[in-house]
């Protein structure tokens, strides 16, 4: 029975594992190690750090001098190279976004008299070694985005491409209820004339799209996301469940320094200039919208256990005075609702970083 028991438990993780990485959600480093006259320089000991990776990650250069460090959480990465005889490097500077792989070629020079050398080099804008359409942007780009509800189908309208819906390509934008609150469909961003049910959603490797309408199923804190990655064309099959295009989300873990963030957005309806009157409709509301954030993160044991805490408060106001046409009277009203959500993160490794398996949890 014990058997049976830990043989099904090991069988159910290997598909957790398994599903999470059918989806991009890290980047790569891959290069060559030559010395000054181009010969390869096999056994070079290569290690990265970045503050979004826990411990380090090292590998070595293979016969003819190429190495590969796969699966990298998205940041920015130092890498050090050494070999006796050569002198000892390190690149730095090198980010590493969703999807994305790095082409970095490396020359040592003999180490003549002992001494390190480090050169500060960026990425290559162009991804060389694929040709997909991705449009990444990470957490800093996503503070300068200018947005009027913090919403992941606002950042897809800026995608290159993608069209955005006023009414839902399914249901036509009829009434619909979201939980407990009444709500408009107004449409999601539509890649290459697909509309907006063509879409999928991605959240750290995992499809979230709703069941119905292939909505983004999971409501995620606009705080709480790491990098975004659209894919409007060119993406890969195993991707799948799509025709129109897939947004994949990657979202904080932590790192080994205390950080946090609070803010708020309010936009009240005495702000606005006031409305003239319309015929063709009976009564518009007036909305004030508010919107309260923060997020902490943290090391709960350097280099192996980190925390990431991430919540909003969202409140709406809508207020209606009584309308008459004809003999048609609308009567006035108020309505009032909110929501509050959050995702809780908890990432822990091995030693030197080497993760044990199956060892990340992520709630939202």
């Amino acid at each position: 029975m014990k058997i049976l028991l830990r043989t099904a438990a090991t069988s159910f993780i290997h598909i957790l594992l398994s599903g999470t990485l059918t989806a991009q959600q890290t980047g790569e480093i891959r290069g060559k190690v030559t010395e000054e006259k181009g010969e390869a320089l096999p056994g070079v000991s290569i290690t990265a750090r970045s503050p979004n990776l826990q411990g380090f990650r090292t590998t070595v250069s293979d016969r003819s001098g190429s190495f590969l460090l796969a699966l990298l959480p998205v940041g920015t990465y130092s890498l050090t190279f050494e070999l006796p005889g050569f002198e000892k490097m390190t690149v730095s500077g090198q980010d590493v976004r969703l999807g994305f792989t790095v082409s970095l070629p490396v020359v040592l020079k003999p180490a003549a008299i002992r001494e390190e050398v480090t050169v500060v080099a960026p990425a290559p804008l162009i991804d060389k070694t694929k040709s997909d359409n991705s449009y990444r942007l990470n957490s800093n780009d996503l503070a300068l985005v200018p947005t009027q509800a913090r919403t992941i189908a606002e950042i897809v309208d800026l995608t290159p491409g993608v069209t955005g819906v006023r009414a839902n390509t399914v249901s036509g934008g009829a009434n619909v209820t979201v939980g407990t609150l009444p709500t408009t469909e107004t449409g999601l961003p539509s890649f290459r004339g697909e509309g907006d049910a063509g879409n999928n959603w991605l959240v750290d490797g995992l499809s979230t799209k709703g069941v119905n309408y292939n909505g983004p199923g999971v409501r995620l804190n606009y705080d709480a996301w790491e990098e975004v990655q659209i894919v409007s064309d060119g993406f890969a099959p195993e991707l799948g469940q799509g025709l129109g295009g897939f947004i994949n989300i990657v979202t904080k873990s932590g790192s080994n320094s205390f950080h946090g963030q609070l803010g708020g957005l309010i936009q009240d309806s005495g702000l606005r200039a006031k409305r003239q009157e319309q015929l063709s409709v009976v009564s518009i509301p007036e909305t004030s919208l508010q919107l309260y954030f923060g997020n902490l993160g943290g090391p709960i044991v350097r280099d192996k256990l980190w925390f990431f805490l991430s919540d909003n408060y969202f409140g709406n106001f809508d207020k209606s005075s009584q309308q008459s046409i004809g003999w048609l009277t609308v009567p006035g009203g108020e309505r009032r609702f909110h929501r509050s959500s959050g995702c809780r993160r908890c990432r822990f490794f091995g030693s030197r970083g080497e993760p044990p398996g199956g060892a990340e949890n992520t709630l939202s």
